[in-house]
This record gives structure tokens, C-alpha cells and sequence, in this order.
């Protein structure tokens, strides 16, 4: 990609193009695009930024990847595509979801609930509906990983000093659906080694009630974070059996097979 970078900044759009060969990835088909428009190949541009929406719907061209021309033009085309990209990605998550492969369903939710946010759908009919529903299925989806992947209940153990006054009882916010989106193509590689941290402030009903990154990975990816954190679910802070508000940290890494992980 940093020989095609630099072919297509030196106007070698026709070498850039050689090298690129028949790649695929997000960048790839960014520069192939562009190539391809800037040697007047209008239809074979369009077609490969069709693809480039499909292959990474998340992935948005800016004033600083291309003029203002290109950046509108590929606002239509991913305008007009996007949306039945998220209505199948929304399917195909149910179907998941059906089937039982929970995780995966829970991360494609969080991806469509994201997208129904993005400024090239807000005003798409149905959109913000679509989202308030992937949400809710993130939450189910979640929760339903949560179930699966939970230690059974160690038995109770009898409380020494059974005489003595009894002091405040408190326990701190569990998760029970903390599902991470998966990584944006555009982003490149996921940074292995590195992490973010968003803080969600939790109320007593489990929910999250906002949240904020305090150490930030990427801007597309923190942007999906605080998307699916909408989404996730806890047992809540109790003092003496009461639930009570709270807030926590949470920091989210990738491992090197590309997983997403979150810690507390």
C-alpha cells in the first residue's frame, strides 16, 4: 500500500493501479477508486466503490483522503447503498441470533445500531427504528453470551462472627451484556498491544446511563464503543440489598487473532 500511496500522489494512477493488483482490503479498494476516477474510468470507479461500501460500510472518505468532489461523490453512491447493507446485516444478525452463535450477533447489532446513526443515514426512513431495535437485540444477544459463558453459583458460606453487629453490605456492578463492536476495516490492522478506556455511568436499574472515552484507541472505533455502550447491561452497585447508582471503567484490547476484549 505505501508504493500505491506514492504512485497515486506522483499522478501514476496507471502504476498504482498495477500494484494494487486484485486486492481487496478497505485501503486497497480506497486507492483503486480513486485511480480509477482519476483516469476518467467513471463506471469501473463506481463499481469499486460500491464494493468499498459493502466491504467496509463504516469506511466514509473525508476532505483529507480526496477533493470535495470525490468526497460527495462517494457520500451518493454509499447513501443510496448503505441502506440495504444495514437491513441485511440486521437479518442475518436475527439469523444468528436464531441459531445461537450469540456473539456474533450481539457485534453485528452493535454495527447496525452505529450505522442507523451515521449522517449519510439519519434521515433514511425507518433508520433511528432499526437502531432502537438493534440495540435491544445487542442487549439480548449479550446477555445471552453472558448466560452461556457463566460459572455455575458456588454455595453460600456461613458468615463468621455471627454475633457481631452487622456492617453495610456492598457488592460493585457485574456485567451481564458488555459486547464489543467489531474492528472497522478502515482503521487498518487492530492495534494489538494497545487499549482504550470508556467510562459508563450505571444507574440502579442496571442500565447505562452515559458514557465517555477517557483513553482513546481510534476515533472510528471509540465512536462504536460508545454506540454499543448504550446497550450494555449490569447488575448493579447494592448497598444492603439496595440498588444504587454507580459508575465504572472499562478498557477494551484486541488480541492477535482480532478479538475484542473488555476488562474491568
Amino acid at each position: 500500500m505505501a508504493e500505491a500511496r506514492a504512485l497515486y500522489a506522483a499522478a501514476s494512477y496507471d502504476a498504482a493501479l498495477a500494484v494494487l493488483g486484485n486486492a481487496d482490503d478497505t485501503e486497497a479498494l480506497q486507492y483503486r477508486g480513486l485511480c480509477l476516477l482519476a483516469l476518467g474510468r467513471a463506471d469501473e470507479a463506481r463499481a469499486t466503490l460500491e464494493r468499498l461500501v459493502h466491504r467496509d460500510p463504516s469506511f466514509s472518505l473525508t476532505v483529507e483522503d480526496a477533493s470535495p468532489r470525490v468526497v460527495a461523490l462517494y457520500a451518493s453512491i454509499r447513501q443510496a447503498v448503505l441502506p440495504a447493507i444495514v437491513r441485511d446485516t440486521y437479518t442475518a444478525a436475527r439469523e444468528r441470533l436464531r441459531h445461537g452463535q450469540a456473539r456474533e450477533a450481539g457485534e453485528a447489532f452493535a454495527l447496525v445500531a452505529a450505522l442507523a446513526q451515521d449522517a449519510d443515514l439519519r434521515d433514511e426512513e425507518g433508520m433511528r427504528d432499526l437502531g432502537e431495535l438493534a440495540l435491544g437485540f445487542a442487549e439480548l444477544a449479550a446477555a445471552t453470551a453472558a448466560r452461556s459463558e457463566e460459572p455455575a453459583a458456588e454455595p453460600a458460606a456461613v458468615a463468621p462472627n455471627a454475633g457481631a453487629a452487622p456492617r453495610a453490605q456492598l457488592t460493585t456492578a457485574t456485567a451481564i451484556a458488555q459486547a464489543l463492536p467489531p474492528w472497522p476495516g478502515r482503521a487498518g490492522p487492530p492495534p494489538v498491544g494497545s487499549y482504550g478506556v470508556v467510562r459508563v455511568q450505571i444507574g440502579a436499574d442496571g442500565r447505562v446511563k452515559s458514557a465517555l472515552i477517557e483513553r482513546r484507541l481510534h476515533p472510528e472505533y471509540d465512536r462504536l464503543v460508545l454506540v454499543a455502550a448504550r446497550a450494555w447491561r449490569y447488575h448493579p452497585s447494592m448497598v444492603d440489598g439496595r440498588p444504587i447508582a454507580t459508575e465504572k471503567t472499562v478498557s477494551f484490547t484486541f488480541a492477535a487473532d482480532g478479538r475484542s476484549a473488555a476488562r474491568e
